[in-house]
């Protein structure tokens, strides 16, 4: 999807129809399709579609830790800022949760940012969450960030567990 959404849209739009509860894992790492189809949409600038889609992924998917995030940044233009925030800090908040839970109480979770770098960037742009100027295009570029990251650190994870080798991509 990353700079191509008019290309992933109709692919995305086809899944959602045929398969409305399709989630994508990786690992122990869940994407519903709602939360593509709105990240595509958010991408191409249709929030109105966008915040459609994500409401639907956040209230079907409960393993999908990303669709509170992306709602929650969709909503930032047209939003109460209070709402905006609070939202995009609770998935913030889950998604960090979610790593905590899952090296404490997962064998497959040692794999998972060993080096603690997406629980530094999640704690980051909670931080910037919290000034009274916030920078939406920082934190923007920041979620985009984590998404893309999430998604390569569950790809690593599942070619180390079956491998049992390595430690996470970003542990130098």
């Amino acid at each position: 999807m990353e700079g191509k959404p008019k290309d992933a849209l109709p692919q995305f739009q086809a899944v959602s129809q045929e398969n409305p509860d399709y989630l994508s894992c990786i690992d122990l790492y869940c994407v519903g399709i709602w939360t593509y189809l709105g990240r595509t949409y958010h991408e191409m600038g249709d929030n109105f579609k966008a915040v459609e889609s994500l409401n639907r992924g956040r209230d079907r998917h409960r393993r999908d830790k990303f669709a509170k995030v992306y709602l929650g940044l969709v909503m930032a233009p047209s939003s109460p800022l209070f709402r905006t925030q609070s939202e995009l800090d609770a998935g913030l908040e889950g998604l960090n949760d979610w790593l905590v839970n899952l090296a404490n109480n997962h064998p497959e979770g040692h794999y998972w940012d060993p080096s603690g770098r997406l629980k530094r960037a999640i704690a980051d742009t909670r931080k910037k969450l919290k000034t009274d100027k916030i920078n939406w295009d920082k934190v923007q570029s920041d979620v985009r960030w984590l998404a893309v990251n999430f998604e390569e650190e569950a790809e690593a994870v599942r070619q180390e567990a079956r491998n049992g080798t390595g430690t996470g991509i970003g542990d130098d």
